[in-house]
């Protein structure tokens, strides 16, 4: 049995539009429920809404911490590795977790895009 608490059950353009214009959802999970949609499109609208609207931005923040330090290491075999001292490690630390926290915030505001054009893809396969 689901938990309609947590669970925004679309059943209808009204639903979605509903959807459409709220500024915050307070929803564990989607559901959709239309008799237009066959079962492989209601599963990847579903899988794809459920997806974006929980993403954290982690994953683009780990892509962009995961690049810097591989560049940072060919930057440093490339030049030579510097006189290792307790500021350069500081400055190289605060400068991977400030990418880190940007690309975390950039994944947030990517994936709130990527909600809303499945939204409006759904809107359009409804209509």
């Amino acid at each position: 049995m689901t938990d309609y608490k947590s669970t925004y059950v679309i059943t209808d353009i009204d639903s979605l539009q509903l959807l459409r214009t709220k500024k915050k959802m307070q929803y564990k999970k989607f559901v959709i429920v239309h008799e237009k949609l066959d079962a492989n499109k209601t599963q990847k609208f579903e899988n794809d809404l459920n997806r974006f609207h929980a993403s954290c931005g982690c994953n683009t923040g780990n892509h962009f911490l995961s690049t810097s330090i591989v560049l940072c290491a060919i930057y440093f075999l490339i030049t030579g590795l510097p006189d290792i001292n307790w500021k350069l490690i500081a400055e190289i630390l605060s400068v991977l977790v400030l990418i880190a926290v940007i690309g975390k915030v950039a994944g947030k505001i990517l994936d709130g895009k990527k909600f809303n054009k499945t939204v409006e893809n759904l809107y359009q396969e409804l209509i």
